[in-house]
C-alpha cells in the first residue's frame, strides 16, 4: 500500500490482539505500550503506511512488546484496599435499565468503608474479550475512586492544608493518565482519583507537593526545599515510593 499514510484507530492484530494507533504531530518514531490488555501504537503524523506495518510485523518486535504485556489486573470478587475505603468488584442481578454497573457503599469484612462496584450486565461482560474486560473494569473502578476521592481524599487534602496554614482556591477531582495532581496558577488544586489507592503517607505527598506549587509554580531548588519540609525531610522517599507504585487503576 505505498502512499498510503497511517490514521487513527483501532484493528485486530494475529499477534497482539486489539490495537489502537494514535497519531502525534510531535512524535518522530514509532513507539509501542499496553493499556490494560490493549496495545496503543503511537505514530508519526503522515507515516507511510507501509513503515508501520513493518514495525507492527517485526518479530523481534513483538517479542520484546509481548514480553512486556501486563498480566489480568482486575477481576470480580477482588477486595482491592485503598487508604481511605475499601473497593469491591462483584456481579449482581441485571437491571430493567441494562446498565452495566453500579457503584454503593457498604461496610467491608474488617469493618472499614467499601465502595462496591456491581456488574450487572452478566452475560454480556462475561463474553467480552480480555481487552476489553480489563479496560471496563478499569473505567468502573475509576469511577468508584473519583466517588471516594470527593468522599475522603479532598476533604483530607483540606485538612492537610490548614495544618500548614495553606488555602487553596479550590480542590477538585481530575482523571489524568500521568499527573496525580496539578496545582494551577489561580490556586485551584486537582487530585486524581488514583490517589486514593496510595498508603496514607504517599497520598499526603501528593497533597503536599501541590501545595508547595501554591508558592513556586515550577520544579525549582525552592520549590523542592518546601516540599521537603512539609513532607517532614522524606520527599526524595516519597518519590521514589510512588514511582515504584502499582495502581489497580492505569
Amino acid at each position: 500500500m505505498t502512499g498510503y499514510t497511517v490514521a487513527s484507530g483501532r484493528f485486530s492484530h494475529p499477534v497482539y490482539g486489539t490495537v489502537r494507533v494514535r497519531t502525534h504531530s510531535t512524535t518522530r518514531h514509532i513507539s509501542a505500550r499496553w493499556e490494560c490488555s490493549e496495545l496503543v501504537v503511537v505514530v508519526p503524523r503522515n507515516i507511510p503506511y507501509d513503515d508501520f506495518i513493518r514495525f507492527i510485523d517485526d518479530r523481534e518486535i513483538q517479542r520484546k512488546v509481548l514480553a512486556r504485556k501486563p498480566a489480568a489486573r482486575l477481576e470480580p470478587g477482588r477486595l482491592i484496599e485503598g487508604t481511605f475505603c475499601d473497593f469491591l468488584l462483584r456481579y449482581g442481578t441485571p437491571d430493567r435499565a441494562g446498565t452495566l454497573s453500579s457503584i454503593r457503599e457498604e461496610r467491608s469484612p474488617s469493618g472499614r468503608d467499601m465502595m462496591v462496584v456491581v456488574l450487572s450486565g452478566n452475560v454480556r461482560l462475561q463474553a467480552a474479550t480480555e481487552a476489553v474486560m480489563q479496560t471496563f473494569l478499569n473505567n468502573v473502578l475509576t469511577q468508584a475512586a473519583t466517588a471516594a476521592a470527593w468522599k475522603y481524599l479532598l476533604p483530607h487534602a483540606a485538612g492537610l492544608a490548614a495544618r500548614i496554614g495553606r488555602a487553596p482556591q479550590r480542590w477538585d477531582v481530575k482523571n489524568t493518565r500521568r499527573a496525580l495532581g496539578q496545582c494551577c496558577s489561580d490556586g485551584s488544586i486537582y487530585l486524581s482519583p488514583k490517589v486514593v489507592f496510595l498508603p496514607e503517607e504517599l497520598a499526603d505527598y501528593i497533597v503536599y507537593h501541590e501545595l508547595a506549587h501554591l508558592s513556586e509554580m515550577n520544579h525549582s531548588a525552592a520549590f523542592h526545599r518546601l516540599c521537603d519540609a512539609y513532607c517532614g525531610g522524606r520527599e526524595a522517599e516519597f518519590v521514589a515510593r510512588v514511582r515504584a507504585f502499582d495502581f489497580p487503576i492505569r
